[in-house]
């Protein structure tokens, strides 16, 4: 399980959330029959970190309450990160509905996973489909929290709070729960559509004596902390070491002693491929490899929520 970004307590209030999804809690209002585009930004996205956790993502919050984060903050949180998400609702003429994502200039991961949560969210939310572009200003991106983010960073503008009819979908939790669902439905096939690491060594070489080496058994793989993997795996009787593949990159020799063996920092999100064999060795001449034994390790994205808005920036607000 990856190591989470967001606290016991907050993942027991995202699980609140979650039965607001199901019509329990009352809907996000403001007085006067309107809804402020901040309290609906800051729902949609607890309840999109409480999705991406429980599926293995590590998730960081830009705020978890009704509080204002300047621009530059909020931008700034990217470092360190893979994927950085800007949770919007928008405004606009009163006949303009759907959904909209940006993403930065020339960026054209950012471009593919844009196009991507765009049809997500709008198949699992019902929305319109309106545009996955980015926008240009005068200093590269036109929006800062873009502009000035070292992660691929979107801001996704789920539905039209100026809209009576989407401002009404707005106010109803069931509808915030459709929208972080879609968004997570795109993180997630983004994330598995990741290359997959090719075989390494190929076949064992002949072997010039008669006893055969069997393959390492029960190889597992195992993340400890940030960077680094511990690989783990039975003996194999008649083994003088064993020689260990990350990705199709040979790592080394291991005495016949050395399990389990800490590995260099692993380099990167995505799935990792590791193979260990087992070698017999007379002086420093292979006499024997064993086949591979092949585990893999996911390194899930490190994903941070960025709830539009806050405390004395309210928004849009939107007529019920």
């Amino acid at each position: 399980m990856a190591r989470r970004g967001i606290t016991a307590a907050l993942v027991g209030a995202l699980a609140a959330l979650l039965a607001a999804g199901l019509g329990v809690a009352p809907p996000v209002r403001a007085a006067g029959g309107r809804v402020r585009e901040k309290d609906v930004d800051l729902d949609e996205t607890l309840r999109l970190a409480a999705i991406l956790s429980d599926h293995g993502f590590e998730v960081a919050l830009t705020r978890q309450d009704d509080t204002f984060v300047p621009l530059r903050t909020r931008a700034a949180s990217g470092v360190g990160a893979d994927l950085f998400l800007s949770i919007h609702n928008n405004a606009g003429p009163p006949a303009d509905h759907g959904t909209e994502i940006y993403s930065q200039v020339n960026n054209a991961r950012g471009a593919d996973t844009a196009r991507a949560l765009l049809a997500s969210i709008t198949a699992r939310a019902g929305t319109t489909r309106r545009f996955a572009v980015a926008r240009v200003g005068a200093h590269g991106d036109y929006y800062a929290v873009l502009r000035g983010n070292p992660a691929v960073a979107l801001i996704v503008e789920g539905a039209y709070i100026s809209n009576r009819a989407e401002a009404r979908r707005l106010a109803d939790g069931r509808f915030r729960q459709l929208l972080a669902e879609g968004i997570a439905d795109g993180v997630e096939d983004e994330f598995a559509a990741l290359p997959r690491p090719q075989a390494g060594p190929g076949p064992p070489p002949r072997t010039t004596t008669d006893v055969l080496l069997d393959t390492p058994a029960q190889l597992v793989a195992t993340r400890v902390g940030p960077a680094q993997a511990v690989l783990r795996w039975l003996p194999v009787d008649r083994a003088t070491g064993y020689r260990l593949w990350r990705d199709g990159m040979l790592l080394g020799d291991v005495g016949a002693s050395s399990r389990p063996a800490a590995l260099d920092p692993v380099s990167g999100a995505g799935v990792h491929r590791y193979e260990v064999r087992a070698v017999l060795q007379a002086g420093d001449e292979d006499v024997q490899q064993s086949a591979s034994a092949v585990a893999e390790l996911v390194i899930p994205w490190r994903v941070v929520l960025d709830a539009g808005h806050g405390g004395r920036d309210s928004g849009a607000v939107g007529r019920l």
